[in-house]
């Protein structure tokens, strides 16, 4: 028997996948500016809302100790509850930003 001894060799054309390769990291680099903007604005909006929120709760804080015995307990509950309301919207704005304290957040990660 008469070993046999060669090689195939296999060609395969990537141009089209190249292109549509660098076609996206073209996109991607003009998207993170635009991004990075929103990013910032995102930041600035719920840093502002907070704030405000903040204001609400210590303002309902100052009405319940100043007027502590003047006000009828159906303003006390109606206190609370809007204290309350401006609390839950101060966490769920604070979310996204959650771990930044004076910074704006870093570039988004995949998961």
């Amino acid at each position: 028997m008469v070993p046999l001894w060669g090689a195939v060799l296999v060609f395969k054309d990537i141009t089209e996948r190249k292109r549509v390769e660098d076609t996206l990291d073209l996109k991607a680099t003009e998207l993170a500016r635009p991004n990075a903007e929103l990013e910032q604005f995102g930041f600035v909006a719920s840093h502002d809302v907070q704030e405000r929120l903040r204001k609400i709760q210590v303002f309902g804080d100052w009405l319940k100790t100043k007027c502590d015995g003047a006000i009828a307990a159906e303003a006390r509950d109606y206190l609370e509850r809007m204290q309350g309301a401006a609390a839950r919207m101060r966490r769920r704005v604070a979310i996204p930003w959650r771990g930044s304290s004076n910074a704006a957040p870093g570039p988004w990660r995949s998961i």
